[in-house]
């Protein structure tokens, strides 16, 4: 099965470049597709190479200033964590080194939340050696091996429903991101980056398999809610375009739903 994901494999990636075009389509079962439980969630180092193929954009419009603080609930914690590496992403396409600074301390706090702080703690250390270097590839990698060290510690403590929750918060920081650099730059043959109908499938099945405890907070039924509205909205007419007025109402749902995340 084929999902048309914002995301593509570093493989795909490089054949893309010699197009000069991001390709649209990833197999999820091909080798080095970045496995959470039995799904396939696009990862952000992936979402952020992916956008990098549209050129320069408005990087620094896309920092909000959004509270990472830790939240009681572990696993409004989990989705903040995801959100986390996302926003330090969007920070390095910025350039901004004190965003940087400022979201690699967040990642290390929520990762205390959660139980995995010590094996964090190197990550960061070189993020702001990286940072200082100004060795922005080198930090958008740091970042991506923070998430994959805290996804590795999860998983081993057993924590694989959190695990799942890190990963979508990626995901939905990454989606957001990119429907609004759709948004603002708007081309039929970009969006089809949006064509994620597939994905939003699998998402579902496995946000339904989250026992009750995990989603004591209000804020899954939004997420619930949401991912059913994703999944059709992610739905194009045959040749994979959207309309602007369809980018747009996918922006809106995602980020109706990254306020409710925030607590805004």
């Amino acid at each position: 099965m084929k999902y048309f994901i914002a995301s593509l494999i570093t493989v795909l990636f490089g054949i893309s470049a010699l197009h000069g075009q991001p390709p649209a389509t990833i197999d999820v079962k091909a080798e080095g597709a970045p496995l959470i439980s039995s799904s396939v969630i696009p990862i952000p180092l992936e979402v952020f190479a992916a956008l990098d193929k549209l050129g320069k954009q408005n990087w620094a419009g896309q920092l909000e200033k959004r509270d990472l603080s830790p939240r009681a609930d572990r696993s409004r914690s989990a989705l903040l964590f995801g959100l986390a590496i996302s926003r330090g992403f969007v920070a390095v396409q910025a350039k901004d080194t004190d965003e940087i600074k400022k979201v690699g301390m967040a990642v290390q706090r929520l990762a205390g939340s959660l139980g995995v702080s010590r094996p964090v703690e190197g990550r960061i250390k070189v993020i702001i050696e990286t940072v200082e270097d100004r060795n922005w590839d080198g930090v958008k990698q740091e970042f991506d091996r923070t998430r994959q060290t805290v996804l590795n510690e999860m998983k081993t403590m057993r924590d694989d429903d959190l695990a799942n929750l890190v990963a979508l918060g990626g995901w939905l920081g990454g989606t957001g991101a990119l429907s609004s650099i759709l948004k603002e730059n708007y081309s039929p043959e970009t969006s089809d980056l949006l064509n994620q109908a597939g994905l939003l499938m699998q998402l579902k099945q496995e946000f339904d398999k989250l026992p009750a405890g995990i989603k004591r907070d209000e804020v899954f039924h939004k997420i619930e809610q949401t991912l059913v509205a994703l999944e059709k909205l992610m739905t194009s007419e045959p040749g994979g375009v959207f309309t602007l007025a369809q980018v747009s109402k996918i922006h809106n749902e995602t980020h109706l739903l990254l306020d409710a995340i925030y607590g805004n």
